[in-house]
């Protein structure tokens, strides 16, 4: 009588474990980030250009559009952006095979990594690798973009209003 007890409740504790490895909870890709874009003289570029790339490779591996997104702001009248804080949302059961999936494919050239954020601006000087700057996960992001000469992209868009997919 006594192990038929024990038993209901392994199973059920066993059934709400498996259950909860469904549920969805987000995670932070990039942090809010602010971002200062200057020219050679230390000068503020208004209107300038800013785009933002991010995504969580291993957990995008099946979407039509892989690699999160991208968004362009445009500076203010200080040389300033921000961005808000990117996130992703998926349960640990996807997590796991996102990252069998994965490592299966750095096998065959496909992507299959972790969290990536970059941040890109028109003649940056402090590029990494030629393609802006990155954030590494638990640092802080850089915060300041150097660019040959600043170019005014006030004709195209909006200052502060986000562009993208």
């Amino acid at each position: 009588m006594r192990w038929r007890w024990i038993k209901r409740i392994v199973l059920g504790c066993s059934i709400l474990v498996f259950c909860a490895a469904f549920i969805p909870y987000d995670s932070m890709i990039a942090p809010k980030w602010q971002i200062q874009v200057s020219d050679l003289n230390g000068s503020p570029c208004v209107h300038q250009r800013v785009t933002q790339m991010w995504g969580y490779e291993s957990l995008e591996l099946l979407k039509e559009l892989p690699h999160g997104g991208y968004r362009a702001r445009f500076t203010d009248q200080y040389g300033n952006v921000e961005f808000p804080e990117r996130t992703i949302r998926a349960s640990l059961a996807w997590r796991v095979v996102g990252n069998v999936l994965g490592v299966l494919g750095a096998f065959v050239h496909l992507s299959g990594g972790g969290p990536v954020a970059y941040i890109d601006a028109t003649g940056m000087q402090n590029a990494e690798h030629g393609f802006g700057i990155s954030y590494k996960s638990g640092q802080r992001p850089p915060n300041l973009i150097v660019v040959d000469e600043c170019f005014d992209s006030s004709r195209e868009l909006e200052p502060g209003k986000e562009h993208g997919f």
